[in-house]
Order: structure tokens, then C-alpha cells, then sequence
């Protein structure tokens, strides 16, 4: 059991410091006065099994290692939270659109209605971590039904401790003044406030180096770097398959095989990729 205890205050920020969902806790009471002082963790969750309770496949679900949803913290409370890790380095979006799937059906994994609370996707937030705990990101993730649409906006918001300075300070400025728990009288606007926390993320066809953000190319070059073949080797292996499945996982993209090897091959001619032995 364990007991949430403040951390000191540090002159950087505090996001750095954050890698395991307690140390998520105490931020989020101290700095953001989400009222869940003195609650010990295992009370203040309930469990969620990604198989049985969500029916993700058992392939898909290896990579959830766990699901948690708050219990609500006030009468109030406009919205349910769920917390998410990942075994995968980064936040894989099209998990986290398979478990909204499953908490806004009530449908179960055999294809029978189920008796299970379904939710409002614009009622929902999402808080995941993936990665290992050296290299741990944090994620803020929210779903939102476009009008007319089966089709969903999703808006992030997140870092991982090694991201620059001011990308830290940003977010966790961002985080303050979006995600503070609203006094009483704030309750109207409650929603609003938290949804323009986040920044949009729709669904993106982009495929020249040229073309991808900051964010993307790092996780093209370390993904590069974690398989084994050099550049010519890569076309029509399961490493490349791999590569491409998982930065597609990674950063939102729909790119087609095509497409990423373009940006694999163009960030080779400009000399982004290491090196490797043939």
C-alpha cells in the first residue's frame, strides 16, 4: 500500500521528475489541487483487465500493461480518468482508440451487448505512460466525436524527462492552467477549460523527411537505430515491416509502406540516420 508523500520543490520542472504513476499523483494534488490527499493508490482505483473487461486481442493487449480508472474525486467531477501504461517506447494512439472503442460500447468481446457503464468519448480522459522507466513518457490524451462523424479527434499532451527545458516548462504551464481542479462555481465551464488543454492531433499523411515534425524524425532515427539491417537492406523484411508498423503506432501518421520508405531514404541523403556496419 502506498501513501502519497510531497516531493521537495525543485527549480526546474517538475514534470522531469515524473516517471511512475504515484509520482503523477503527488504533481497533479500538490500542483494542479486535484483533491486526492492522503488516498492510498490501491483505493483510489479500480482495475481494468485489457482482455476480459475491455476485449482488446490478446496480441494487442501484450502491450497494455495496465489500465486504471480513477475513482471519482468530487460529486462534480465532469469527467472519468483513466490511467494507461504501454510496453511500447511511445504512446501508441491506435491502442489507446481500441480501449475508447471498448468503453464507449457496450458491447462485449463476443459480440453480445454487456451490461458495463458505456461513456461519452468528450467525458473521458486519458492519462498513459509508455516506455521504460529511464526513458518514460507522459501523455495527456483526450477523444473528441466530430459532428457528423464516426471519426474522432484526438488531442495529446505530453513529454518525456528528456525533452528540452522550455518544452518542459511549456507543457507544464499549459498543464496548470488546463487541468487545475475547478473550484465550485467553475463547474459550467469545467469541459471547455480542459479540453483546450490539448493539442490536435487528427490522422496525417506526410512522408518526406522535409515534411515530418521534430517529434516524428526523432522517433524515425530511433527506431532506425533499434533494428538491424542498414538502409538498403531494410525493403521487404520484417524489420522494415516493423519499423513502419510502429511509427505509425508512434506518431499518429497513416503513412503506406511507399511513403515511410521515402522518408527513411530521404533522411538518409541528408545525413540524419547513424551509421552502421554492412
Amino acid at each position: 500500500m502506498i501513501v502519497l508523500m510531497t516531493q521537495p520543490t525543485s527549480p526546474r520542472s517538475r514534470l522531469a521528475d515524473i516517471d511512475t504513476f504515484d509520482e503523477l499523483l503527488v504533481f497533479l494534488r500538490d500542483e494542479l489541487d486535484w483533491p486526492i490527499e492522503n488516498i492510498e493508490v490501491d483505493d483510489l482505483t479500480f482495475d481494468y483487465d485489457p482482455i476480459n473487461d475491455l476485449g482488446i486481442a490478446a496480441d494487442a493487449a501484450a502491450k497494455v500493461t495496465v489500465v486504471k480508472q480513477l475513482r471519482p474525486l468530487s460529486r462534480a467531477q465532469a469527467w472519468d480518468i483513466f490511467y494507461v501504461e504501454f510496453e511500447p517506447r511511445y504512446l501508441s494512439l491506435r491502442l489507446m482508440q481500441r480501449i475508447l472503442k471498448a468503453l464507449v460500447s457496450n458491447v462485449g468481446r463476443d459480440g453480445i451487448p454487456s451490461n458495463r457503464k458505456r461513456w461519452r468519448c468528450d467525458d473521458l480522459l486519458f492519462v498513459s505512460a509508455s516506455g521504460r522507466r529511464s526513458g518514460r513518457r507522459i501523455d495527456f490524451v483526450h477523444f473528441s466525436q466530430q459532428v457528423g462523424s464516426a471519426a474522432h479527434d484526438i488531442r495529446v499532451l505530453g513529454w518525456h524527462r528528456g525533452e528540452p527545458v522550455g518544452k518542459l516548462e511549456w507543457v507544464e504551464h499549459q498543464l496548470r492552467e488546463g487541468l487545475r481542479w475547478p473550484a465550485p462555481d467553475e463547474a459550467d465551464t469545467w469541459r471547455q477549460r480542459w479540453r483546450n488543454t490539448f493539442l490536435t492531433r487528427p490522422g496525417r499523411e506526410r512522408g518526406a523527411w522535409a515534411d515530418l515534425d521534430e517529434h516524428d524524425r526523432r522517433i524515425l532515427i530511433d527506431l532506425y537505430s533499434a533494428a538491424d539491417l542498414t538502409v538498403d537492406a531494410l525493403p521487404y523484411t520484417a524489420d522494415f515491416d516493423w519499423m513502419a508498423e510502429a511509427f505509425n503506432e508512434a506518431t499518429g501518421l497513416s503513412l503506406a509502406s511507399h511513403d515511410f520508405w521515402r522518408a527513411l531514404s530521404s533522411a538518409r541523403k541528408s545525413g540524419q540516420l547513424p551509421r552502421k556496419q554492412r
